[in-house]
């Protein structure tokens, strides 16, 4: 891709997700018999891009000293969030408005079959706006709302044997709840939800309903993820203590419990069918084998054994050289496992458990006046997992998992920090990473290769990453600048988009305030992206530029100030 191309992806890409700042609604003053149609209007609203976000914590720290040499720990945590990442879409309220001439769903709203019985006939409708008819196109708040509830408990053993030697023995439970709906509610007059979290908390006057008076909801689900885990680890020093040695071994026994309340959509992995039509509509339907039918208590469960081994040789007081080797193994989210390959429906891959082998080995030296590290890597990756954003019926979208197959990660870090003064430092890092695809894209029915990807870049990896920081402390003031440089990344997996490299600089500065009377207190002060860069901070990739991708901006210049107090 030459400079110009790139140039246009990025500002073409800039461009499309600039959000209005306000709009306004035609349906909203709607008029008896005349249609109004929301379908250009408020679409890319800064006041449905919203992210509302509850959440709570609170944990729990224990050490218990058993005799001179064991110990007992417990950890337990519990925590609360209620989220959604925003959105809208238009329903049109009746169902001649909302097919085309073959009487499919028409693309002006893949919602509006969830508004009406399908035997009521084709004119029959829901009047949405309150104007008395069932001509109009209304645009309504539609958020994917989510609520988690995770606990968690680690319960750690370890025994001393002598001076030099220890080992360490651990059980880890973890069980969180998700529980993902997504009501759709009305707008106001100027595309403003009436509240964050939708219809979420029950009807309410803003909540959209069915024909039979339900809300309408584009997904119903309950997913728990199980985590029992056994874990040990040997950490041993010899000769003295230059030679330091761990070995260790982990178990992970992962277990998704799987509700899906809807008809599950065609072509796609997780959207549904929700309201009291669905079982007339799928009966109906010529194409009823190709809709996934509600189901309870799915499972879905993973393990894996996984060994690690670490070393540090130290040569010299003050160099030393370090190499490890560890298994690693994530299970696919919750998310992903509502798939159509469980049910026989339709050819959607699922999303398999990503396996890795990770190497690495470097020379570390510290000194009073200098800290510095060299280490080189290499990952081997089976099933890569890469989040990517598929379109829905009807064009709404979905980020989703999908495999990549092998990837061979490799790639170099330096770090140097030099502290001159007692009252001054400073640190520079930089970073390269070769990851390269080894196979190509493959259709998961046929095995047809779909897309030339073997030999190319992994998405959303940067070739080089490097930045600094210089810090400053004079009682009872401290000052610290930091820059950070990322590098361009591919956003398809053949390359053919590309999002720009960026550079941001943070400054912090804290204030102690002990000089007043007040001990253990300080004012902080901190700016993150000084300058105002303008970059794009995460990234849904596709397969190609003929994929749906999604660009997601960076923070804007943020500046955040906060007194910290100790008692």
């Amino acid at each position: 891709m030459n400079n110009a191309q790139y140039d246009t992806v990025f500002d073409d890409k800039t461009n499309a997700y600039l959000y209005d700042a306000s709009c306004s609604l035609p349906s909203a003053s709607g008029v008896n018999g005349t249609s109004q149609n929301d379908r250009s209007s408020c679409g890319n609203a800064a006041s449905t891009a919203i992210n509302p976000s509850n959440t709570g914590n609170f944990r729990v720290n224990s050490r218990y000293t058993l005799t001179d040499k064991l110990v007992f720990t417990f950890d337990g945590a519990y925590s609360f969030t209620r989220a959604n990442g925003g959105g809208s879409a238009v329903f049109a309220e009746s169902n001649a408005n909302a097919t085309n001439a073959a009487g499919t769903a028409a693309a002006t709203s893949v919602y509006t079959y969830q508004l009406q019985r399908l035997g009521a006939g084709t004119a029959a409708g829901v009047d949405i706006n309150g104007d008395g008819d069932t001509l109009d196109y209304v645009r309504a708040y539609f958020p994917s709302n989510t609520r988690t509830q995770r606990f968690t408990a680690i319960a750690g053993l370890r025994y001393d044997i002598d001076a030099d030697n220890a080992v360490r023995f651990a059980y880890t439970w973890d069980r969180a709840r998700h529980r993902q709906t997504g009501e759709a509610s009305l707008l106001d007059a100027n595309g403003n939800p009436y509240d964050a979290f939708s219809a979420l908390d029950g009807e309410g006057s803003s909540a959209i309903l069915d024909a039979a008076g339900n809300v309408v909801n584009k997904r119903n689900r309950l997913s728990y993820a199980i985590l029992h885990q056994v874990s040990g680890e040997y950490r041993g020093s010899y000769f003295g203590d230059a030679l330091k040695l761990t070995l260790g071994l982990r178990a992970p026994f992962f277990r998704r419990n799987l509700t899906n309340y809807c008809y599950t959509i065609p072509g796609n992995s997780s959207d549904g069918y929700c309201t009291s039509q669905t079982a007339e509509r799928v009966a109906a339907n010529a194409t009823t084998a190709t809709y996934g039918a509600p189901y309870k208590n799915r499972i879905k469960s993973y393990n894996a054994v996984l060994p690690n081994v670490g070393m540090t040789y130290a040569f010299t007081p003050n160099a030393s050289i370090f190499a490890s080797y560890a298994k690693g193994f994530s299970a696919p989210r919750t998310d992903n496992l509502y798939a159509f390959d469980d049910v026989k429906i339709s050819p959607v891959a699922e999303v398999k458990p990503e396996k890795t082998d990770s190497f690495d080995l470097g020379l570390r030296y510290s000194s009073r006046l200098i800290q510095a590290q060299l280490a080189g890597w290499y990952i081997h990756y089976d099933n890569r997992i890469i989040s990517t954003l598929t379109t829905l019926e009807g064009g709404g979208t979905l980020t989703t998992d999908r495999n990549v197959g092998t990837v061979k990660s490799k790639g170099v870090d330096a770090s140097l920090g030099i502290t001159p003064i007692r009252n001054i430092s400073l640190y520079g890092f930089a970073s390269y990473i070769d990851a390269k695809l080894q196979d190509d894209a493959v259709d998961p029915t046929t095995g047809a290769i779909t897309a030339a990807t073997a030999g190319k870049f992994v998405v959303e990896t940067p070739k080089w990453q490097y930045g600094g920081r210089v810090q400053a402390s004079f009682d009872p003031v401290s000052i610290g600048a930091q820059v950070k440089h990322v590098g361009q990344r591919y956003v398809t997996d053949v390359n053919d988009l590309i999002a720009a490299g960026y550079t941001t600089v943070d400054l912090d500065a804290r204030f102690d305030l002990a000089f007043a009377g007040l001990d253990k207190t300080f004012f902080q002060l901190n700016v993150s992206n000084l300058f105002n860069e303008r970059y794009f901070g995460n990234l849904s990739t596709g397969t190609s530029s003929a994929s749906t991708t999604r660009y997601t901006f960076g923070a804007p210049r943020t500046v955040i100030g906060s007194v910290h107090f100790e008692f």
